[in-house]
């Protein structure tokens, strides 16, 4: 594509918020950056947790973050911020092929975003939060870019914008998220000030309060936290953030700095506070097949799933949630056959009551850690039910389903096949699935199908056939 082709967002903020003039702002970041010393971590961040303010405000913080990645080389960065000028709901991923700043253009990762966007409706492609039409001009994202660019050259980039302070919204965009970096070179940072707009002393006591609960890192006391009046500008950034951190490398946070705007400003009656803090990337065991594997053949689709292999991702399904109920990490074995990706929904039975299913379309991972994973989700943080309990283990029951690639279906010439087909539907932000096994149990008919899965997205009844409205079949195979 050439440069002339590509959507790109420019600045908005070059001349306001930092200098527009490329060699001063190089000049700059590199001054500070002369001036900063490395923090220590236990290994290079995963994540970081940084201030969205103007370079005289936040440059020498900016300064000592970014200085924990100097040298270091990411594929990928993907930047949570909050909306400065627009209110939407969900998350928006910019829906157009770069961002620029005056130290050049950087691409978007479409491999990334493609992946993560639809596995919530949370979270979807739009201009929401990127525009730079406004009279002051998104630049949550922005003002971070030229830091990265001067500390890692080259990288592409997934810019994510929330637009409110929905905490619970950074759950469904953290789990997309740490389905899809697990095997990726990412850098992840969050944008966000703390408590804002207060006195100084208030400040540094609402602030107290929320560093406690990230030290925790723990996304559901985190929520909880904002629920109840806890302030921060991008509390949705703050829980993704945390629940990536859980997924991919433990529960460490190490705090580099801590301040507010009146340090700089004078005013005390007024102040934000701002934190700089960074999650250390830690190390994840790679899947590395014994020899005596190498002969197996990988399994290519569903239907070459065995009554063994079946038998042996159920009782990984089993023993992921037992461990976890004994306070016990879990591996899932490797097996160069089931080193193949599928879609894995786990529904669970508890007393009797069957819940909706939890699972992803795309885990990118191999089939046992992907089932490993998400009954644990399915079991502990399932967004409609309360987590399972040592006392309803006994009475609980697991099913997990391995899904087939998704194939396009069109309902005014196609007809469902009940007992075969799932169906799933997809309408701007909107998404839902039905597994066969569902639809059987309902016994609904083809019409009643599509009706309840246009419910179940929060679409009208007759949703899905609206033009704008994407139908999938798929087929499972239940273990």
């Amino acid at each position: 594509m050439s440069q002339s082709s590509k959507i790109i967002r420019r600045p908005a903020a070059a001349g306001r918020f930092y200098p527009a003039n490329p060699v001063e702002l190089a000049r700059t970041i590199a001054g500070l950056f002369a001036d900063a010393p490395k923090p220590s971590l236990s290994d290079r961040p995963l994540g970081l947790i940084i201030p969205h303010a103007g370079v005289a405000y936040a440059g020498p913080l900016y300064a000592g973050a970014f200085k924990t990645i100097e040298g270091e080389a990411y594929d990928t960065v993907v930047i949570l911020a909050p909306a400065q000028t627009a209110f939407f709901s969900g998350a928006s991923v910019f829906d157009g092929d770069a961002y620029e700043t005056p130290l050049g253009t950087i691409d978007l990762d479409t491999e990334t975003i493609d992946a993560i966007v639809g596995l919530s409706p949370s979270l979807y492609r739009s201009a929401n939060g990127h525009a730079t039409g406004s009279t002051r001009g998104e630049h949550s994202i922005e003002l971070v870019l030229p830091w990265l660019q001067i500390a890692l050259g080259s990288f592409t980039l997934v810019p994510i914008v929330f637009g409110d302070t929905e905490a619970e919204i950074g759950l469904a965009v953290g789990e997309a998220l740490a389905a899809q970096l697990s095997r990726r070179n990412a850098l992840v940072v969050c944008a966000t000030h703390l408590t804002q707009f207060k006195a100084e002393r208030e400040v540094r006591q609402a602030d107290s309060e929320l560093r406690t609960v990230l030290d925790g890192m723990d996304q559901n006391r985190l929520v909880e936290f904002f629920e109840k009046g806890g302030e921060a500008t991008c509390p949705g950034g703050l829980v993704a953030l945390t629940l990536l951190a859980r997924r991919l490398s433990g529960d460490q946070l190490t705090v580099i700095d801590y301040t507010t705007s009146a340090a700089m400003t004078g005013e005390f009656d007024e102040a934000v506070g701002y934190l700089t803090a960074a999650v250390p990337a830690g190390h994840r065991a790679r899947i590395t097949p014994s020899a005596s594997h190498l002969a197996e053949q990988r399994v290519k689709s569903i239907a070459e799933l065995t009554a063994d292999d079946r038998s042996s991702l159920a009782h990984i399904a089993h023993e992921a949630i037992e461990a976890r109920l004994n306070g016990s990490n879990y591996a899932a074995p490797t097996s160069t056959r089931l080193d193949t990706e599928f879609g894995v929904f786990v529904r669970l039975s508890v007393n009797g009551a069957t819940r909706e299913p939890y699972g992803l379309l795309r885990p990118h991972q191999p089939l046992p850690q992907a089932v490993a994973e998400i009954a644990q989700h399915a079991a502990f943080e399932h967004p409609s039910a309360d987590p399972i309990t040592r006392s309803a283990w006994p009475r609980t029951e697991i099913e997990v389903s391995v899904v087939s690639r998704l194939t396009h279906f069109d309902w005014r010439k196609q007809a469902l096949r009940i007992g075969q087909d799932g169906i799933m539907i997809r309408h701007d932000v909107h998404q839902a699935l039905l597994l066969p096994q569902e639809i059987v149990a309902a016994g609904w008919n083809p019409q009643e199908t599509l009706e309840k899965l246009s419910l179940r997205a929060g679409l009208p009844k007759l949703g899905y056939q609206s033009r704008y409205a994407d139908l999938f079949t798929l087929s499972t195979v239940v273990c």
